[in-house]
């Protein structure tokens, strides 16, 4: 399809170009090319086009983002983790998000008059744990009615549409908004009052990100780190706990998304939370095992459930390992279960001397060198 631009710039205006000019007409010089603005990496930065720090624009000009009172740039890892308390175990976070109409400079010498969360586009990013308790607490301060609708699951009045629940937010009115954080994933929210559209593109969005129970870190940034196997198993509980997981799991019954055990900020117990606690560096020096590090325990705990004589399939359930071979490894017999199977060896081959149960017993390579048992 030829635009009027292609048109202009392209075979047409070759052709304009082209036909004679009447008398006592002169041809416009056409002005010299401005040199390119190269910046130190040799790479034009004076045109109009997105450079490797941001927009850049003509003549070397900019965006206050300072008068603005944020840097879009910076926006990608900047997360609000809201004031973070304890309660009955639990962790709640609570934010207090801000709705207020603010001229925002968009270019140099463009302002643009947006409807912003706590004064910025888009609104903070909201970060959380999946089965954290949330209370967002929105006052409107703008000139214009809003709400905030947030995507996931939680309960019809606190969806934050018009009608429903607490419904619209007059300027002046504020309403907490309070549930969990369910699903894990990254949500949207906004401003659900009509026209939507409007709305949101005058700046009334933003971000709830809820992570998985055990998002860690990682050298490309942050993971989900799924259980062993990936799926919930049971596993054995001592009775010297049993009392004290009954308080706990009763504590947890009408929240079972919640956590039974927490760190001291509400957090998942971490190895370093695990390592305090127990006061592990001082306890395993006073016992003489200085080399002893937490993840040993499993391989310690699956080794005396061996000794105690809980079959290894069971154990590979316990343990969460996708293979037999995976718990072999996590079985370590010491010199006194070396010494106990010399003497059930001797014990054997004394009671079953001359007998027929005392049997060769060949490898599969040399099996048919055998001749068949009669």
């Amino acid at each position: 399809m030829t635009t009027r631009r292609r048109f202009l710039t392209g075979a047409g205006g070759a052709a304009l170009v082209a036909l004679p000019l009447p008398a006592g007409v002169a041809a416009a010089t056409p002005p010299p090319a401005a040199p390119p603005a190269n910046g130190p990496d040799g790479h034009g930065t004076g045109h109009a086009m997105g450079g490797a720090n941001g927009a850049t624009f003509r003549g070397g000009q900019g965006v206050d983002h300072a008068a603005n009172g944020f840097d879009p740039r910076t926006l990608l890892r900047d997360f609000d983790y809201g004031t973070v308390t304890v309660e009955d175990g639990r962790t709640v976070r609570t934010w207090e998000i801000l709705a207020e109409d603010r001229e925002i400079e968009v270019a140099p010498g463009v302002r643009f008059p947006a409807w912003t969360f706590n004064g910025r586009v888009p609104g903070p990013t909201l970060r959380c744990t999946q089965g954290d308790l949330l209370r967002v607490r929105f006052v409107n301060g703008s000139e214009h009615p809003h709400t905030m609708h947030f995507h996931g699951v939680h309960p019809a009045d606190m969806d934050g549409v018009p009608l429903v629940g607490r419904g619209i937010i007059s300027p002046g009115e504020e309403f907490t908004y309070v549930f969990d954080a369910e699903p894990f994933g990254l949500h949207l929210y906004h401003c659900h009052v009509g026209p939507l559209a409007e709305h949101i593109a005058r700046g009334m969005y933003g971000w709830l990100w809820t992570v998985r129970r055990q998002t860690t870190t990682s050298p490309g940034g942050l993971v989900d780190k799924g259980t062993k196997g990936k799926r919930a198993r049971l596993v054995p509980i001592i009775a010297e706990v049993r009392p004290m997981l009954e308080v706990r799991l009763a504590e947890a019954a009408e929240r079972p998304s919640g956590r039974v055990f927490v760190g001291p900020r509400g957090g998942r117990v971490s190895t370093a939370v695990l390592r305090d606690a127990t006061h592990w560096d001082e306890v395993v020096s006073s016992l003489g095992f200085e080399r002893l590090r937490r993840h040993d325990l499993r391989h310690t705990g699956l080794t005396w459930m061996a000794d105690a004589g809980v079959p290894v399939h069971h154990l590979r359930k316990i343990a969460g390992h996708g293979s037999l071979t995976t718990t072999q490894r996590y079985l370590h017999p010491d010199r006194q279960a070396m010494t106990d199977a010399g003497l059930l060896l001797s014990a054997h081959l004394i009671a079953t001397a001359g007998s027929a149960q005392l049997r060769a017993v060949p490898s599969s390579s040399t099996r048919s060198w055998f001749p068949p048992s009669s």
